[in-house]
């Protein structure tokens, strides 16, 4: 039966703060209540300021019980008409509720909402929320004495009664998947199926996008094209879709985000794309390390251990970075807080499974609901989550870097270094000529930009003036980031020098960009060198993080020339110049791809064959010297 309120006492006390483990939060407005709650005494306070959630500053209220917070509620998108707050109904374990059938009693007197309706935002959960004004006291004391109802055990979840308010309009209540218009394919298609066999029964459903948009928020239809029909075939689920709304799928990035993900299924799932059956990818490591958590840290995450691995070469995207999971089987991000932009970044791989993640007493979702495997750096627990990953891989990541400059020490080393910059010096020559095509397919501005490298030899540094010296100036107007990268997923976006001018009359200050007299920066251009990535790596690998060709000296290929004939030998340098301008090739076409994915199978082939065309014919030289 619903709970019944009555106010006794309601006294405002201006503004007031709370100490959360993450830090304080302070609040314009606070009441304190003394109320009636099914006959029992309480003494509740109700306090609304405002916080940085879901996309933006809302509305944000905590209502307390005996001292201790209970009740959050969070504006809709709608608080400026209705100056409403919504906060998530949980059950007696502390989950968020989904589906109207798990209703807990009590609930019905509330309006209910779909809060990802209600809430359309990165980070909106998916659950059914009450929908309360923000300063109705009634009924946040109804809300708070309900909720320590549920999570004390006084009641059980049970169906909803038949005489409960409906959710607002727009709302999908009683769903436990997101909307299909933001999932499951429909987002970039016109038509779902779905066809499932199990223990000789066969089912398919069917979904369109127009019946989504038809339905106003109410209850959608699903087709039923085959039910329980006996069947020979064996277990399991085939998802198409069709009528694509988008000209292309990379199915290498499908496959890869599966792959990814398979090693942390609790079974062995079978999954086939188009055709290629996805394999469980976990990266081999040739060193391992565990890290825990601060004290401080340790405050929040709970007893969590960081284990971390690093590669023999780098990692494709996807595969570097460290799993996050708050339960086994459960893979909610992979988070690299940046390290990954480093050199040897991408070498770097773990995994760590934090329970906090889960805790419900925050209503910000830790993570991006879009199963973009991205934490979300405002919720308080991932947030000292990132910082204790990012420290750790930097640990990590400075003794490989450490470990590489002793080994530039070694005279075998430097005398290899010397042969890879004569073959940087061929690449970077070509990378010049087809920067105007570059640019007509815009700069690549993240991972992979090896139009840029090519603008500049490697190990040179261009002319001109930067931001900083003592010399007066003008500096270029600073271009405004794009809307992805303002964004930056929360963190402090780079510290890059505005280009300049020198001019007497200017009020900036500049100074040289590099060479004699300026000031230190990253080497330009792209690299080639020579690194043991191991046996069972390819020959060659393009870095794109680090805008490097790798060469591999422990394939059994390149080892054995080593080996028999010595990294003189013109027999060993033909074999990395085939490895190098290959590589750089293919690396090339990717890029191509990439910002292009319009090309055809035959445009690709033709991009490496001409590649290799003219790097061949400038690298004439180098088979020359080769030979004597």
């Amino acid at each position: 039966m619903p709970l019944k309120v009555e106010l006794a006492e309601v006294r405002e006390l201006g503004p007031c703060a709370y100490r959360w483990p993450h830090g304080v939060e302070r609040f314009d407005r606070c009441w304190e209540v003394v109320a009636r709650a099914d006959g029992e005494t309480v003494r509740v306070r109700h306090a609304l300021g405002e916080r940085d959630v879901y996309g933006r500053r809302r509305a944000h209220s905590v209502t307390f019980l005996g001292g201790q917070p209970i009740v959050e509620g969070v504006a809709a998108d709608d608080h400026a008409r209705l100056r409403a707050l919504l906060s998530l109904v949980k059950g007696p374990d502390g989950r968020m509720v989904r589906r109207a059938a798990e209703l807990p009693p009590g609930y019905e007197v509330f309006l209910l909402v779909d809060h990802a309706s209600e809430i359309q935002a990165p980070y909106t959960r998916r659950g059914l929320a009450a929908k309360v004004r923000e300063d109705d006291l009634e009924a946040w004391v109804a809300l708070a004495a309900l909720r320590a109802r549920v999570r004390d055990g006084a009641t059980s979840r049970c169906p909803r009664a038949p005489h409960a308010a409906g959710p607002a309009a727009g709302s999908r209540e009683g769903r436990e998947t997101p909307a299909p218009s933001r999932s499951c394919g429909i987002g970039i298609a016109r038509k779902l199926e779905v066809r499932t066999v199990r223990q000789g029964r066969c089912n398919v459903v069917e979904l369109e996008r127009r019946d989504i948009e038809r339905s106003g928020g109410a209850e959608i239809p699903v087709r039923w094209i085959e039910r329980e029909t006996p069947t020979k075939e064996r277990n399991g689920t085939v998802v198409t879709i069709s009528k694509l709304l988008v000209p292309r799928i990379s199915q290498e990035l499908v496959v890869r985000y599966v792959e990814r993900q398979l090693p942390f299924f609790r079974q062995d799932p079978v999954v086939i794309v188009n055709g290629h059956r996805c394999q469980a990818r976990r990266p081999q490591a040739v060193k391992e390390r565990r890290f825990e958590p601060t004290d401080e840290q340790r405050e929040v995450l709970g007893d969590v251990t960081l284990e971390v691995g690093v590669a023999a070469a780098p990692l494709d995207e996807g595969l570097y970075g460290v799993a996050v999971t708050t339960a086994s089987g459960a893979l909610v991000a992979v988070e690299s807080a940046g390290v990954e932009k480093k050199e040897f970044g991408t070498y770097l791989f773990g995994e760590v499974e934090c329970p906090a993640l889960e805790d419900e007493r925050y209503e910000l979702a830790p993570y991006d609901a879009t199963r973009s495997l991205r934490l979300n750096p405002q919720h308080p627990v991932a947030a000292v989550l990132i910082g204790f990953i990012g420290a750790s891989l930097e640990q990590v990541r400075e003794e490989l870097a450490e470990e590489f400059r002793h080994r530039r020490d070694e005279r075998e080393f430097k005398e290899l270094q010397r042969q890879a910059d004569r073959i940087a010096r061929i690449l970077n020559e070509d990378l010049a000529e087809v920067r105007e095509r570059f640019a007509e397919l815009a700069a690549l501005r993240r991972r992979g930009n090896v139009s840029r490298a090519g603008a500049q030899p490697a190990g040179e540094d261009a002319e001109g003036f930067a931001e900083g010296g003592e010399e007066p100036g003008i500096l270029d107007e600073a271009e405004p980031p794009r809307e992805a990268e303002a964004a930056g997923e929360g963190r402090e976006p780079p510290d890059i020098a505005r280009r300049g001018e020198q001019d007497p009359a200017g009020s900036d200050r500049v100074g040289p960009r590099g060479g004699e007299g300026g000031r230190r920066r990253a080497r330009g251009g792209l690299r080639v060198e020579y690194r043991n990535l191991g046996e069972d790596e390819e020959r060659g690998r393009y870095d794109s993080a680090d805008k490097v060709v790798l060469i591999n000296l422990d394939h059994p290929m390149v080892a054995a020339a080593r080996d028999a004939l010595g990294i003189d030998d013109p027999g060993f340098l033909r074999l990395s110049y085939e490895v190098a301008f290959t590589t750089y090739a293919l690396g090339l076409a990717r890029e191509l791809l990439a910002k292009d994915p319009e090309l055809t199978g035959d445009d690709v082939l033709f991009e490496v064959r001409d590649t290799l065309r003219r790097v061949t014919r400038r690298a004439a030289a180098l088979y020359r010297r080769a030979g004597g």
